[in-house]
């Protein structure tokens, strides 16, 4: 008779509860570290709650960890591999994602400490952001584009005492010769 397979519930922060196997749970290192401490006291396993981490980004990373639980260790911790290329499966799971949930995939990752995951975001965030001018970066991200004449006119009235110039200016000693 084979035996059930073991599942781990985790709990987001409105207090639902995401149930992942544990093999697929072991992707997560801390997971893995937790369930190996836990076991190896002989306590019983209870529901671990995720602090900070929503269902959608929960749901995310459990498709994660089921995707990529047949990995070797290595595979999933090799962060610094030059050349990465993600593969079909990793093109698919990032597909209809947005920049958004991106990010809070990025911040999962670190937090469950999923080297895989955080390569594979911070690689299609790059990529993403890679050629772009800083103004449409911003407006990308949603940030609000600094008023930098308005700060210049406050620097020069709170400095009226200074000598006339321009702040951004380098002082003539630092100025580049030509």
């Amino acid at each position: 008779m084979a035996a059930a397979q073991q599942t781990v519930s985790l709990v987001v922060v409105d207090g639902s509860h995401v149930v992942v196997s544990e093999h697929a749970a072991r992707v997560s290192h801390m997971l893995r570290n937790l369930m190996d401490d836990v076991r190896g006291n002989g306590d019983a396993l209870s529901p671990i709650p995720l602090a900070g981490i929503t269902l959608e980004v929960c749901t995310h990373v459990v498709r994660y960890m089921e995707t990529h639980l047949h990995e070797s260790a290595s595979e999933l911790s090799d962060f610094e591999s030059a050349g990465y290329v993600p593969s079909d499966a990793d093109r698919e799971f990032v597909r209809d994602i947005g920049m958004s949930l991106r990010f809070d995939l990025i911040v999962a990752a670190h937090y469950m400490d999923i080297p895989g995951l955080m390569r594979l975001m911070t690689h299609v965030v790059a990529a993403d952001l890679n050629g772009r001018s800083p103004l449409a970066i911003t407006q990308m991200l949603g940030i609000d584009a600094p008023d930098f004449d308005a700060e210049l006119d406050e620097i020069l009235k709170y400095n009226e005492w200074a000598p006339p110039g321009d702040p951004r200016a380098l002082p003539a000693s630092m100025a580049p010769h030509s």
